[in-house]
């Protein structure tokens, strides 16, 4: 096998001068291509997935290095295979990209895969040209041919592509039988590849990665973001359901009705005030005895959309964190992109990572990190049904209305509360002024005291920036002059009651 070695060690960001010009990988455009079931990147009973995955291009790092471009591929989550000799894990956590890839000044494209073996393309090769994209250490190579260039439409637009065949031959350059024989990849002019071969695994699985969303086309299938999950707008509601149980001990029930009541955007973050009805049962057993709580509120949510989430990245891009001081245990966490059919059939984001010990080699903790949650576009989440050692949880959205559309069944709330029930109502916002603040803020009770109680502030990150035990409280004036400019959301606690206020500091 011919094989091209080169450094990792210099990447910096840069710009091909044929990004425009039948460029397999776009530079900025988030591409996203669905793979098929059968293909040798995925475990599919490792995943629990039998349907088509869809997957993303992502670069890492990029440099210049004698002219020629240098791309590093960010990780994919894929199959994980056991070394039954020493009973450790490998991780595959490589693109389908390949290990790396190098645009070269011509502006060919040479890939690598699992074994550092090149693959050759030449995106700008004309109709009926051949050239050799793959060789064997026997002299078999792998002949690729432009046979097609037309005018075709992805997602409703019109563009050129090129379209590209396959053919092994041995060293007297004789077609031979073989299973890649063939296979044909297509290249867009503007978008891309349309259709291409898994190279880190060429040329040994013939299954086709086929782009169905693109960030500069029209497509269904799109990168959904935590801008576009936590998208709400006044009047929208949610219906939650949850429940947990402790075995023997406990089970616990919990429902909730939350209606947005204003939104507004600051910066990178999306910030509502939502009303919300809350009931939580607790069952306990040995001696039996339910505790019923019914509170209603007014509640501040912050969500920061500035792309830094994990809901953020393209699916199957691996985000990897470590747990614990000593680094003993690591997940490599990502998201899987997905349709909820049982939601209108809205796209959904799901977060996958699994626990691994360092041994000193990897193995998989069981059933550690067993909990899989969905968010989706326009409802939030995290819902989620997960069971580990036994136990289980669940959270779970069983009703919404948004504008003028509804799904599900709502939660009556009234019918579940016990005449005996002991409600905590919240109170009155309480009054924050001077809004915006430069120095000085006062924070009022509108004339209602607290007898006692707890004051926390948290800044817009939803960091404690101060907390404060109350006595007989009313107002107080607070020194801000110090504090960092931007927003800062108010809290008091009291067997009485909630209430909650915001301010901007300057």
């Amino acid at each position: 096998m011919k094989q091209l070695y080169f450094s990792f060690g210099l990447f910096f960001l840069a710009i091909n001068a044929f990004s425009q010009n039948y460029a397999l990988l776009n530079e900025d455009a988030k591409a996203i291509y669905a793979l098929n079931k059968y293909s040798a990147l995925m475990d599919h009973n490792h995943f629990g997935n039998t349907n088509n995955d869809w997957i993303s291009a992502q670069r890492k790092t990029v440099a210049i290095v004698n002219g020629d471009t240098l791309i590093r591929h960010a990780s994919m989550a894929k199959s994980q295979e056991y070394n039954l000799g020493n009973n450790c894990l490998v991780i595959g956590d490589t693109s389908w990209l390949g290990v790396a890839t190098i645009i070269q000044s011509s502006g060919d494209y040479l890939f690598f895969n699992r074994f550092g073996d090149t693959i050759r393309l030449l995106p700008q090769a004309q109709l009926n040209d051949t050239w050799t994209a793959f060789e064997w250490q026997n002299g078999d190579y792998i002949e690729a041919t432009v046979f097609n260039i037309s005018l075709e439409t992805i997602a409703n637009v019109s563009d050129s592509v090129k379209s590209i065949v396959f053919q092994v031959k041995n060293v007297a350059h004789q077609n031979v039988s073989h299973h890649f024989n063939g296979f044909q990849m297509s290249i867009s002019k503007n978008y891309g590849m349309v259709k291409s071969v898994n190279f880190f695994d060429f040329p040994i699985d013939t299954s086709s990665v086929i782009l169905i969303g693109h960030s500069d086309l029209n497509t269904s299938i799109k990168n959904i973001t935590t801008a576009d999950i936590y998208n709400f707008d006044v009047g929208d509601e949610f219906h939650v359901e949850g429940f947990s149980q402790d075995i023997p001990n406990a089970v616990y029930f919990s429902y909730e009705i939350q209606r947005i009541l204003s939104k507004s955007i600051a910066g990178d973050s999306m910030i509502y005030d939502i009303e919300s009805q809350r009931i939580n049962i607790n069952r306990t057993f040995n001696p039996t005895q339910e505790d019923t709580i019914y509170t209603t509120d007014t509640i501040v949510k912050l969500y920061l959309v500035d792309g830094s989430n994990l809901l953020d990245s393209l699916p199957y891009t691996v985000d990897t964190v470590k747990y614990n001081i000593g680094s003993f245990y690591y997940s490599p966490r990502y998201v899987r992109l997905e349709w909820s059919a049982a939601h209108n059939n809205r796209l959904a984001k799901v977060t996958m990572g699994d626990g691994y010990q360092i041994l000193p080699c990897i193995s998989p903790l069981i059933d550690a990190f067993p909990c899989q949650k969905q968010y989706i576009e326009g409802l939030g989440g995290g819902y989620y049904d997960c069971t580990s050692w036994g136990n289980s949880s669940t959270k779970e959205l069983v009703f919404y209305k948004k504008n003028t559309g509804t799904w599900g069944t709502p939660i009556n709330i009234q019918s579940l509360i016990p005449t005996s029930t002991v409600q905590l109502k919240a109170f009155q916002s309480i009054a924050v002024f001077p809004n915006p603040a430069t120095s000085i803020v006062t924070v009022s009770t509108k004339n209602k005291i607290i007898q006692d109680g707890q004051m926390m502030i948290f800044n817009g990150l939803g960091k404690l920036v101060l907390s404060s035990s109350i006595h007989h409280f009313q107002e107080k004036k607070l020194d801000v002059n110090s504090w960092a400019s931007g927003i800062y959301y108010i809290q008091i606690q009291s067997k009485e009651g909630v209430w909650a206020g915001r301010f901007v500091k300057q």
